[in-house]
């Protein structure tokens, strides 16, 4: 049977004390790539770090940049940004106080990374910027690409900001693993992750959460040989197991611009009930684009029971943390 987004239900969290996540989005024009591999190492990502530095330092406490949605349109045989101007592309920003940390001002740090292309790069070069802020024990927040005008080319260049960001007055060093849990692409324009669930519950199992998941905006023309798109799950060590669960949103078809409410509602309803946005995933199906939310919380507050049903426009779907191992693409240890 169908249901309707406002219909699924959200785990309860056993012992929940009813606070909140706050959570905030914001929209702003993310700037377009400029210049080659040798261009400028300090690229502003317009707006954005002002937004980071200011939420970080909210009266009410600091809140985290969880995600950066930027969304396509398919016009053809080709995905192209849904909403542009002459500055860049039109994104929306979400931000979310840490549950461990709901009331803390946070310090932010920037970091920036060129790679000379989208897919097949070198992103140890990328993850290694994070190994001096984990040592001074900043969190990796997010992972933001500035967008190129080819969304189809995997030669285009990679121009990413690492943002990075700590309670103040904590020093507690970090410990990263980074998994690629690729995007495969089906003949029949369907899109899957068969990594994701295997790689959720070995992690979790082992006393990780997720930092970040970055997917580099990659999306192939109809036809292509491309049929692996990268996506990288950044797990961090922690004292705690966590479960989590993820949600498949349909977004509606040809709409520019988009409906940001057909999913930011979702990330509402998660944070109302407790449960934290890890990060966005796009998979592109046909001439829409299901977004995959992914959401955590410590497993010792939520019932082994607390499993949802399917449904057509948005279905939930949840991980029971293992120890088994299973062959994940481990890229980096840090």
């Amino acid at each position: 049977a169908s249901a309707k987004r406002e219909d699924i239900e959200i785990p309860p969290i056993s012992g929940w004390n009813g606070e909140v996540i706050r959570s905030f989005h914001v929209p702003f024009v993310l700037p377009w790539v400029e210049g080659d591999e040798t261009g400028n190492e300090s690229a502003p990502l317009g707006g954005l770090q002002d937004l980071v530095r200011n939420h970080a330092v909210a009266s009410s406490g600091g809140c985290r940049l969880r995600a950066v949605y930027l969304p396509m349109v398919r016009s053809e045989s080709r995905w192209k940004y849904a909403d542009v101007c002459a500055e860049g592309v039109r994104a929306m920003a979400t931000f979310q106080a840490d549950p461990q940390h709901a009331r803390s001002l946070l310090e932010s740090k920037f970091l920036h990374s060129r790679l000379p292309s989208v897919n097949g790069g070198n992103f140890e070069r990328l993850y290694s910027l994070l190994k001096q802020s984990a040592e001074e024990g900043f969190l990796l927040s997010s992972i933001v690409a500035q967008p190129n005008k080819d969304v189809s080319d995997p030669r285009a260049p990679l121009s990413a900001q690492v943002i990075c960001q700590r309670p103040r007055s904590t020093h507690h060093q970090r410990y990263y693993t980074v998994v690629n849990c690729p995007v495969q692409l089906a003949a029949d324009d369907t899109a899957s992750m068969p990594t994701l669930r295997a790689a959720l519950a070995k992690y979790s199992g082992n006393c990780c959460r997720i930092a970040s998941i970055f997917k580099p905006a990659l999306y192939p023309e109809k036809g292509s040989s491309i049929k692996t798109l990268p996506c990288h799950i950044v797990f961090e060590k922690s004292r705690e197991t966590y479960l989590m669960a993820f949600i498949d949103v349909k977004l509606g078809a040809g709409r520019s611009p988009l409906d940001h409410r057909e999913y930011l509602g979702m990330i509402d309803r998660g944070a109302e009930s407790g449960w934290e946005l890890a990060g966005i995933v796009e998979l592109p199906e046909g001439s829409r684009i299901t977004l995959r939310l992914i959401f955590q919380a410590r497993e010792d507050q939520i019932p082994k029971e607390a499993v949802l049903g399917d449904a057509t426009e948005a279905s939930v779907s949840t991980t029971t943390p293992s120890r088994a191992s299973n062959p994940d693409e481990v890229l980096i240890d840090l």
